[in-house]
């Protein structure tokens, strides 16, 4: 009866991780209606951000309807973050070439914070290519990635790229 109760306590935390969302998901959509302008923007942004860990399709979304609003009001920053999250589902789906291109239109969008961002897609671009065993092009871009990311300081990025790097080492010894 004792194994029954721990069995039956456990898949419950498991499938309900599994299945559920974040809390932090559900906050940033309960005042997603009442938003305007670059604040929607924003909150678009950061929806579509923390959707790929549970739903990449909705993720695409969010970033897409991030990138019309911010086009709609001319939000420049806006625009360059939610190419460069389409450009991250696109590399999700191993559509490597679509990743790229998205990721290149970002690049073009210059902004003040345009090296945080830049440090980002070039990170996305080595994956895209190291992904394709191209090594040498996933280098280039690791090595233009990192120096930015860390100049812009955003640890969960920093993180991220660290790992990325690291299984690139891995896979070349």
């Amino acid at each position: 009866m004792k194994n029954r109760l721990l069995l039956t306590l456990v898949c419950v935390l498991f499938f309900g991780r599994l299945f559920g969302q974040d809390a932090m998901l559900d906050s940033l959509k309960k005042g997603l209606p009442v938003l305007r302008g670059v604040a929607k923007v924003d909150r678009l942004l950061h929806l579509s951000y923390f959707s790929f860990e549970y739903d990449i399709s909705q993720a695409f979304k969010y970033a897409s309807d991030a990138l019309a609003e911010a086009q709609k009001i001319g939000y420049r920053p806006g625009e360059k973050h939610a190419l460069s999250l389409q450009g991250e589902y696109f590399y999700n789906i191993n559509e490597f070439e679509e990743a790229r291109s998205y990721l290149k239109r970002s690049q073009s969008i210059k902004t003040p914070d345009s090296d945080g961002f830049a440090g980002y897609n070039y990170l996305i671009w080595a994956n895209t290519y190291r992904l394709e065993s191209k090594v040498d092009s996933a280098w280039h871009y690791y090595n233009l990635a990192l120096p930015r990311m860390e100049m812009a300081g955003n640890p969960y990025h920093l993180h991220y790229a660290y790992i990325q790097h690291s299984n690139m080492l891995l896979n070349e010894y």
